[in-house]
């Protein structure tokens, strides 16, 4: 009897642990889907040119979009993606923000849960959708960043980018994945939104 108590006990754990992550997925691609159609706005009432110029105000490669992200490397900064324990790759960019807000649409992330890789050095840490410029097959896109918890997630994206810094395309691999790369506890997902011209 007991040990059929504890064989139920642990497929209870399981089933619920599963439940949960899928329910913090659900808001990180509601978030996202949010972070897009800001994204997508202020492409609308500037330009992508606009958009993408204003990414690299603060000297980095990508910006937070929206606001509420905390700070996780301590620096007093809001930032959205951070490496071990280093410094934070990608922050909250006034200038992003500036034009999400006067398009009309400034998300706040305060409630996205955060993802953490299990990797060696500390894990990557991701606390919001970022946008950065990516060159795919040749031509550069604003694309938004994401990660889900769990490996092999679905991104649920259609302009899906594959391939290593550098080679990025939009060819899924052989496997079909429905992800841009995976490994480590989870799923990382980049996408194209618009040329970036």
């Amino acid at each position: 009897m007991i040990v059929v108590i504890a064989i139920l006990s642990s497929i209870t754990v399981v089933a619920y642990n599963g439940v949960t992550v899928r329910a913090r997925n659900t808001a990180r691609l509601s978030a996202v889907s949010s972070a897009e159609q800001a994204v997508l706005l202020a492409v609308t009432a500037n330009s992508a040119a606009t958009v993408a110029a204003a990414i690299d105000d603060d000297g980095g490669w990508g910006a937070c979009v929206g606001t509420g992200h905390p700070d996780l490397d301590g620096d007093g900064k809001p930032d959205c993606g951070r490496y071990g324990t280093g410094s934070s790759y990608v922050l909250e960019v006034a200038s992003v923000n500036n034009l999400l807000k006067a398009s009309g649409s400034l998300p706040n992330m305060s409630s996205y849960p955060r993802t953490t890789s299990t990797d060696s050095g500390g894990g990557d840490v991701v606390a919001g959708p970022y946008l950065e410029i990516l060159t795919v097959d040749g031509t550069d896109y604003l694309s938004l960043e994401y990660s889900l918890e769990g490996i092999k997630q679905d991104c649920s994206q259609q302009r899906l980018i594959y391939g290593p810094e550098g080679s990025h395309t939009f060819t899924k691999p052989p496997s079909g994945s429905q992800y841009s790369s995976t490994g480590s506890g989870v799923t990382e997902c980049r996408y194209a939104l618009t040329p970036a011209s």
